[in-house]
């Protein structure tokens, strides 16, 4: 058996462990009771139901569980536990490509579904791997990660993924270039400013959004380089559901009619951040959109003016919107106690209109407030909680799209 270096004793060791889940439970711990050995409890619960509370953990915290006996040490390894892994806590130490190789070809081989990489440095030969060797992959995430070229030929890249998040990543363009080969079943897309420079210097962003007939959701968050023209091209994207363009300084706004026109299907857009002016803001064509979520905070060139005008309008307008979050204007100061009960007495008035926003979020640096407009609870369109519905509104806030 390989050893590891201090802190990753499993992934090595768990090369050759295969296991039958009816096999005796050799190792298992007693309490000593009167002189009698009594066999702790949680050793006479069926493997199954084990593995279902095994399940539940992290990586790290199985590595733990390993240490009690030669029992729960298989069972720690089991496959079934191999579906969805987060190998993030190893990012400074599991960098030898050897033992790399070995885990993904005896551990994840055809069983891992969900695999986080982020803030690893990413080999070619590694995604070569993971492309040859894990055929179940459809979410990968390589958030911060740093490529680097391979040594074996061309660079290929996991296909028939439906998540991909490489957004803040960097390095060699060749594996951007493979990302953009393998995109053709994706639905939800996470990118980075290098991604979208290496594309747009070999004249071939164009032609690769065109081929993303299935995306839904697409987060361009902090990609500085990113601009009104380009971001555009994604409006061919007429299955897009979600957007999100948080601290994008370079945009315009000018991109929101476009979208508005040609994704009808869109319901989520965050505008967070961008460079919108009051004239832009005004100009929207809000009436013709179906949106839920609106987010419009800390943009720095709108003025308090156009942003309460901005809100009066969306919130006469959009009879869809659910949650609204403004947050603050150009000089960081919030929205005032009495325009917050103008917005909510002009809300009340519009019940009538069966208007189904639930959630105006107004949190910024002078107020802390996240209402909730409990008298639209007759005219909610969908039946679930609150607690519910933030969850699936914010599910698009910074960090947690995926």
């Amino acid at each position: 058996m390989l050893t590891l270096s201090k802190g990753i004793p499993m992934v090595l060791s768990v090369v050759g462990l295969k296991g039958n889940r009816r096999q005796t439970q050799a190792g298992t711990k007693h309490a000593s009771v009167n002189g009698h050995n009594i066999l702790a409890p949680v050793f006479s619960l069926h493997e199954e139901v084990v593995l279902r509370i095994l399940s539940f953990l992290p990586l790290s915290d199985l590595i733990r569980v390993s240490r009690v006996c030669r029992w729960w040490y298989r069972l720690s390894f089991d496959r079934f536990l191999f579906k969805n892994v987060d190998l993030r806590p190893f990012a400074t130490r599991l960098t030898d490509p050897v033992k790399m190789e070995l885990l993904f070809t005896k551990r994840m081989a055809s069983i891992v579904q969900c695999l986080d990489l982020s803030g690893f440095n990413i080999s070619g030969e590694t995604l070569r791997i993971l492309a040859s060797s894990c055929s179940q992959l459809r979410v990968l995430k390589l958030k911060s990660v740093t490529f680097t070229p391979g040594t074996k030929g061309k660079d290929i890249f996991p296909e028939n993924l439906k998540v991909l998040d490489i957004r803040f990543s960097q390095g060699h363009p060749g594996v951007y270039r493979a990302i953009a080969t393998s995109l053709e079943n994706i639905r939800s897309l996470r990118l980075c400013d290098a991604f979208l420079y290496t594309l747009l210097q070999d004249g071939t962003l164009k032609t690769t959004i065109k081929n993303l007939k299935y995306l839904r959701e697409l987060d361009l968050s902090h990609c500085h380089l990113l601009d009104d023209n380009t971001l555009s091209l994604f409006t061919s994207c007429s299955r897009l559901e979600a957007l999100s363009v948080r601290k994008c300084f370079m945009l315009t706004g000018s991109f929101v009619n476009d979208f508005i026109q040609s994704c009808v299907h869109l319901k989520t857009l965050i505008l967070d951040g961008i460079s919108i002016s009051d004239n832009t803001l005004q100009n929207i064509m809000w009436d013709r959109s179906n949106l839920a979520h609106l987010e419009l905070g800390c943009c720095p060139l709108i003025s308090s003016r156009a942003l309460n005008l901005a809100l009066n309008r969306i919130t006469t307008i959009i009879h869809s919107l659910e949650y609204l979050g403004p947050c603050s204007n150009k000089d960081n100061k919030a929205l005032d106690e009495e325009t917050i009960l103008e917005l909510e007495t002009g809300l009340s008035k519009r019940r009538a209109c069966k208007l189904t926003l639930t959630w105006l979020n107004l949190r910024c640096s002078q107020l802390d407030i996240t209402k909730e407009f409990s008298f639209y609870e007759d005219y909610q369109s969908q039946d679930f909680s609150s607690s519910e519905f933030t969850a699936e509104m914010m599910k698009y806030a910074p960090e947690t799209l995926v």
